[in-house]
């Protein structure tokens, strides 16, 4: 990746995150309606404007003057709010400098300045989402706090009006309480309170009046109150007439103010009284409602976020977004550490509870890397989340199983690169344009320094240079016997040479290889055009002999005639599969063949080939036995040549074992494997003739050989159509006890791998035949 590249991943990471700052201090102000938060806004979006010019123009001149210049802004705007913001004076110190030193980099160095820039902009962003969680729990820690204590009011209340209510003795004392809870609890309660006896008003407090009926209480209807002054006014009468105490029913009026209705008989000198006790409680509900709003908007956020999010009080559980369930491929509740460790590898999974669980991880924050059961490898970064004196664990897991396996495969390809030019049989030599110093020598051009001398080199090396005639091949003379070959190109995105030597002892020599070699290429590639061209047209008469013997076949009448029909048909076959055979070995050493790959059952697949290989199996007098670990285990792969290489496998196993023997086909699924396993009771193989058995044109034991006819092309053909489909094949086996193959596709998380994707595969009974027809002697 070059720097232009470099620079332009960094200006796009800080426009993400520089976006979610803008939007978040947008949020904040929404909630807390604090105007420095627009100020932040404001800043942070005129440097999203400078990394979107920057990532559709792609002009980086200026682009560092302007970087400076929104290390200044912040810097003002952080000394102008110094004030209004709530971090301790440290924290704010410590930012100041932070865009100060980014401030002075960035002249010399734009990379370490955007990297100061985007270390800044993850410590606001950070510092946002904290303040977010902790104004969550705040406001449901208040409203909490809040709806407890109005239900204890409400019930010790409740409960003292029934005491009143329901004592019978001593009615003069009563009357007397009750006047006095009339002229100075009710009159002075914060609560409307209106008594009625036979549906007229026997009491209402000043509350009541103030907040419904300023005027003469004497014409008062109950019924035409609720109706004139809150919503649904018919159901609340209708509960009214139900005549039960109601309690807590929350009704809303028509000047949009919300209260909690309690309605409850009382008795006084055997007259009935029905109290009605409204609770104002619009503050509250709206807070709630703001607070729920605000957590699940919170909630969302949280969800959509490409990382995994968990919550954890000590070793419990309390919040896990979708996102980890679907990193975990997690299928039954997870509430604790010990629950989601199952879903972590054996190998990780001590360490992974260690880590979360033990005391030390609440004393800073810290990241560490862990392996799932379906090989998805997490980077888990760890931290505290410090809310009303309570420490919780907050863990983030980001999947970067891709980038992993990426760094893995340049690494290898680093390796393989370096031996490579290690074990060449030239020189290689990478130089440095600017300072003509070398960066790199392999191991045979260091030793052809010590027999021509650094300095005759580079002069070689000069003279090339000087032509301008870069990848051309040019012939130096060393001395009277000795010439060398020189190629250098010219790498201008890097700024180097590529240049390659090697020594031409004998030129003479060398022209008649490469004159013996270009004739053996000739002879070979004709070779191979003379047997598709053979094939191709012995083919078409074999098709058309097929033809005319299935026309023969529906006629025959004779037995006689019928079995000859059924020997030719037999010998057709025969010599099909081997045309079929060679003509896939040429598209594969040619490299012209075509894979179609597509989502398949493997379980349905060897289904029908064992029910249609029955025939073939009973007729031999063995028995066949199938096993599958799963019901269904989906592949993504080219049916037509697995079948090949199953059948090709089972047809040797059937022609290999004798009468009585058994045969066994499982199917089973490995954490990094999916195994399809042939074994037979058979004749088995040599253990010194293992090593031969995917040769081309190979059998083993000339001798048992002749127990199956065959040219020695099948299993050659199943070890190419394996590799061309990146599948792997072992071999077990023991002379006289059987044989053992298994065909190794790799447990891939494919995208395709889904049900929706999945087709039927078909197939047909002549293909079978046609695999087959060599089981049987002619």
């Amino acid at each position: 990746m070059n720097i232009s590249d470099e620079i332009l991943l960094l200006n796009n990471i800080n426009f993400v995150i520089t976006t979610t700052i803008v939007i978040m201090s947008i949020f904040i102000y929404y909630l807390k309606k604090q105007s420095y938060y627009i100020c932040f806004s404001v800043v942070y979006f005129i440097e999203v404007i400078v990394f979107i010019n920057l990532a559709i123009k792609g002009i980086y001149k200026g682009y560092d003057f302007a970087l400076e210049c929104m290390f200044i802004t912040k810097i003002l705007c952080i000394i102008i709010n110094r004030n209004a913001l709530k971090s301790n004076s440290l924290k704010k110190i410590l930012l100041v400098i932070i865009h100060l030193m980014g401030l002075f980099i960035t002249s010399y160095n734009i990379m370490i300045g955007m990297i100061i820039n985007l270390l800044a902009n993850s410590n606001i962003l950070y510092t946002y989402i904290y303040k977010v969680l902790e104004k969550i729990n705040n406001d449901l820690f208040y409203v909490r706090a809040q709806t407890e204590a109005n239900e204890r009011y409400i019930y010790e209340l409740n409960q003292n009006i029934n005491i009143e209510a329901n004592h019978e003795e001593d009615l003069n004392k009563k009357e007397e309480e009750l006047n006095s809870i009339y002229n100075i609890s009710i009159s002075k309660s914060q609560f409307p309170i209106l008594i009625l006896t036979d549906n007229s008003v026997k009491y209402a407090n000043k509350k009541f009046r103030e907040s419904f009926v300023k005027e003469d209480l004497e014409e008062f209807n109950i019924q035409q109150f609720f109706k004139d002054n809150f919503h649904n006014g018919e159901n609340i009468i209708q509960t009214i007439q139900s005549g039960n105490n109601v309690w807590g029913l929350e009704i809303r009026s028509f000047k949009d103010r919300i209260y909690i209705l309690d309605i409850f008989d009382m008795m006084e000198k055997n007259k009935n009284f029905k109290v009605f006790k409204f609770h104002d409680i619009t503050i509250s509900y709206h807070k709630k409602q703001k607070i729920k709003f605000n957590e699940n908007s919170y909630k969302k956020l949280i969800e959509v976020m490409d990382d995994g999010v968990i919550i954890i009080d000590k070793n419990n559980i309390n919040y896990m977004n979708n996102t980890v369930n679907n990193m975990f491929n997690i299928k039954n509740k997870v509430t604790s550490v010990e629950d989601l460790s199952s879903y972590i590898s054996s190998v990780d999974r001590e360490d992974f509870i260690k880590n979360i669980l033990v005391d030390k991880s609440f004393q800073k924050n810290k990241f560490w890397y862990t392996k799932t059961c379906t090989n998805k490898i997490l980077k888990v970064s760890q931290g505290v989340l410090n809310i009303k004196n309570k420490n919780l664990k907050l863990i983030i897991f980001s999947d970067i199983t891709e980038s992993q396996q990426l760094m893995e495969n340049i690494e290898e390809r680093e390796t393989i690169y370096r031996v490579l030019l290690e074990t060449l049989p030239d020189g290689i030599v990478i130089m440095n344009k600017s300072t003509q110093k070398h960066i790199y020598r392999n191991k045979y051009m260091i030793e052809q320094f010590k027999n021509i001398g650094i300095d005759r080199f580079n002069k070689i090396i000069e003279d090339y240079i000087d032509s301008a005639e870069f990848d051309k091949e040019k012939i130096v003379n060393l001395n009277k016997k000795q010439n060398a070959s020189v190629l250098i190109t010219d790498i201008k995105s890097e700024n180097i040479y590529i240049i390659i030597f090697k020594i031409l002892e004998n030129n003479q020599k060398i022209r008649d290889i490469r004159e013996k070699i270009k004739k053996t290429q000739q002879t070979e590639s004709f070779k191979t055009q003379f047997c598709i061209d053979v094939v191709d047209k012995i083919k078409k008469p074999v098709d058309n002999l097929l033809y005319e013997n299935s026309i023969m076949k529906d006629y025959a009448k004779s037995p006689i005639v019928e079995n000859h029909v059924t020997l030719v048909r037999r010998n057709l076959y025969r010599l099909k599969k081997v045309l079929d055979n060679i003509n896939d070995i040429m598209d594969i050493e040619n490299r012209s063949y075509n894979l179609n790959y597509v989502v398949f059952d493997v379980v349905s697949l060897i289904k029908d080939i064992s029910n249609l290989s029955k025939y073939y199996i009973d007729r031999k007098g063995l028995s066949l036995e199938i096993e599958f670990s799963d019901e269904e285990i989906l592949v993504y792969l080219d049916s037509i040549k697995l079948q090949k290489i199953i059948l090709n496998i089972l047809s040797n196993a059937i022609k290999f074992t004798d009468k009585g023997g058994k045969i066994k086909i499982s199917v089973y699924r490995k954490i990094d494997f999916i195994v399809i396993n042939i074994k037979d009771s058979g004749i088995g193989i040599p253990k010194d003739q293992m090593n031969f058995i995917f040769e081309n044109f190979e059998q083993i034991d000339r001798g048992l050989s002749r127990l199956a006819e065959g040219m020695g092309i099948g299993l050659y053909l199943v070890k190419q159509l394996a590799e061309i489909q990146d599948l792997y094949l072992n071999v077990d086996s023991e002379l006289n006890k059987g044989s053992e193959f298994k065909i190794l596709i790799k447990n891939r998380e494919n995208s395709f791998l889904k049900k929706r994707y999945k087709k039927d595969i078909c197939i047909k009974k002549e293909f079978v035949d046609i695999q087959f027809a060599d089981i049987y002697p002619a």
